[in-house]
């Protein structure tokens, strides 16, 4: 942390603090108003991150605005909003975009977080070998029934947040799939609250949601969600592979998306949460941004189940009964 902080403030502090030839002296670091997109997957912990900030600094204002990551990176390019929190980086032709503006794009990773695969109470199948999750999603015909024999004798639903998120983005990246590839009846709910929801009530479903949506276990609400559905622990492909080998060794490596193992690296669908940001001088937005990289800022990072990506983590023990449903 202490490379990454003076290099954004330099970066963006050498900047003049004038935009558009006019001097904003209620732009600062620590006050002044911002807009910024927020893919919603990762709504929870922006939301606390907001509050925490303000909270130190009452004349700061942060309006988030949750969107898709498609939607998020076209109100940054639209210069609707400052900054945009989502699961990549800028691409190469959204770099281009800036540097025909005068503009030099920053981003920051600020935590590693990772979708979720959750299912109904009901169902029994609550190990996947990443292989197994690529056949329901890719079998027009595959049932329940046919993977351990004790499932439901229905074809499995895929429920997503929204069309463009990083949800869906993150899946079809990880299992290597395209999105015609997808042959299952496929819902999109309308956002992470509403795929936890839908499971809830079709238990023929097999959703994919934001793990910070369920991750905190001191956030009554969260506790509320984690009562009606089941996570999915995943077995990566390279332990498939080992488990061909040796059987015994590896027949109970499935791992869901606990903070341990996203430090590890042992969860199979984890991602990067970063910030970019176009802000063109040192306002809020930059402010924002080191907030979210100090010490207090990756404190509520800690604290929502996520795994920091400035400071470091101690791992004092990982369980294999551990349950993030429980």
């Amino acid at each position: 942390m202490k490379k990454i902080l003076p290099s954004l403030f330099l970066a963006l502090g050498l900047n003049a603090c004038i935009q558009n030839g006019k001097s904003d002296k209620q732009d600062t670091p620590t006050q002044g108003k911002i807009h910024i997109a927020v893919d919603e997957a990762f709504a929870p912990i922006i939301a606390a991150e907001i509050n925490a900030f303000q909270g130190l600094y009452n004349r700061a204002f942060v309006i988030p605005h949750y969107v898709s990551e498609k939607k998020a990176f076209e109100l940054l390019l639209a210069d609707s909003v400052r900054l945009v929190v989502s699961g990549r980086d800028f691409l190469e032709s959204e770099k281009a975009h800036f540097k025909k503006l005068t503009i030099t794009p920053r981003s920051l990773k600020i935590a590693v977080d990772a979708v979720g695969v959750i299912l109904h109470p009901e169902n029994p199948d609550t190990l996947l070998p990443m292989s197994t999750l690529r056949n329901i999603l890719t079998s027009s015909a595959l049932k329940w029934s046919d993977l351990s024999g004790k499932g439901k004798k229905s074809r499995p639903v895929l429920v997503l947040d929204k069309e463009g998120s990083s949800n869906q983005i993150t899946l079809l990246q990880k299992l290597g799939l395209n999105t015609q590839d997808i042959k299952v009846e496929t819902v999109f709910a309308g956002g992470d609250r509403e795929v936890i929801n839908y499971v809830n009530s079709h238990p023929e479903s097999i959703g994919f949601m934001g793990v910070n949506w369920i991750s905190d276990s001191d956030d009554p609400t969260q506790m509320r969600f984690k009562n009606g559905i089941r996570v999915a622990g995943l077995m990566p492909d390279s332990v498939e592979e080992l488990l061909k080998v040796k059987p015994e060794e590896h027949k109970d490596d499935y791992f869901q998306p606990l903070q341990a193992y996203l430090a590890k690296g042992f969860y199979p669908l984890s991602r990067d949460m970063m910030v970019c940001s176009r802000e063109a001088k040192s306002g809020l937005g930059t402010g924002f941004i080191a907030w979210l990289a100090s010490d207090k800022g990756q404190r509520v990072v800690l604290k929502a189940g996520l795994l920091p990506a400035t400071m470091p983590v101690r791992i004092v023990k990982i369980k294999k009964d551990n349950d993030l449903t429980n």
